[in-house]
């Protein structure tokens, strides 16, 4: 069995990458041993060093003919994008030693599945896709892209549930009918039902804000980037607050023989 030049490229590409990562990053890197579109997985650091438990995986391709392109085809990028963890396509010319790369990040595999005419688009590789130790803060932000996406649902939820709250107050403030917004037929299906209801959702959510911000935070080189929407989540959080409490006076859900405990409080993010 011949051992072609195309499988020698293709593996010193691999091991060289594996070095690259731990001379330049400085981060440890696994070569992976069955191939199905994902070649090794790095393990991202903090900036003390200290390890985070978050990946980035990287489909490695190289070249010695000194073109700065590669082929890629449909299922790869569909299939990046069904993995849960990120992923980059890297790219080595090895005879020059340079290595690049493009994070495969939702938009951009979106995009290039609409800009597929046949099977296959060639993505190109630039000097400003150069993978050094400058990149860590990018890559360290991308091992973290799932709960910062989880974070954004979270706070359009708050959204959603605020335009609810207030739907439903103005509703109950008014003659409201059988077959109006709120759909009540009683004052205690609604305390019991629909109050009961928001008010665990509104803790839920608050849970899930505390540990993704426990998570996320600790990356000072993210902070600014989500400080903005923190700002707006605890703004939003407040007004939920007023608006369960209005709605518990309105309904009377907080009395007995049909009262629910009600004791949120306001979200302060600022000790985590």
């Amino acid at each position: 069995m011949e051992y072609t030049k195309k499988n020698r490229i293709g593996d010193a590409g691999e091991y060289y990458f594996a070095y690259y990562v731990t001379q330049e990053l400085r981060w440890p890197c696994r070569l992976l041993d069955v191939d199905l579109g994902i070649d090794a997985q790095i393990e991202v650091l903090d900036e003390q060093q200290q390890v985070t438990g978050k990946f980035v995986l990287a489909q490695v391709k190289t070249t010695s003919n000194g073109v700065r392109s590669v082929s890629i085809k449909k299922k790869h990028f569909e299939y990046w994008g069904s993995i849960k963890e990120p992923v980059i396509l890297v790219f080595i010319d090895i005879d020059s030693q340079d290595v690049f790369y493009k994070a495969m990040t939702k938009s951009y595999i979106d995009l290039a599945l609409n800009r597929l005419t046949g099977d296959s688009l060639s993505i190109k590789f630039t000097s400003s896709d150069i993978l050094d130790s400058s990149c860590n803060p990018a890559l360290r932000k991308l091992s973290l892209l799932e709960p910062i996406n989880l974070y954004k649902k979270q706070h359009k939820e708050i959204e959603i549930l605020l335009d609810t709250l207030t739907n439903i107050i103005n509703c109950k403030s008014s003659d409201c009918t059988g077959d109006c917004f709120c759909e009540l037929n009683s004052r205690y299906d609604f305390a019991l039902g629909l109050v009961e209801s928001i008010v665990e959702d509104t803790r839920e959510i608050q849970c899930e804000i505390y540990e993704i911000d426990k998570h996320v935070f600790k990356h000072q080189d993210i902070y600014d980037d989500i400080k903005s929407l923190n700002d707006q989540m605890k703004q939003r959080y407040v007004f939920v607050q007023t608006k369960v409490e209005e709605l518990v006076d309105i309904t009377g859900a907080a009395k007995e023989p049909y009262g629910i405990e009600y004791n949120i409080g306001e979200l302060d993010l600022d000790e985590l």
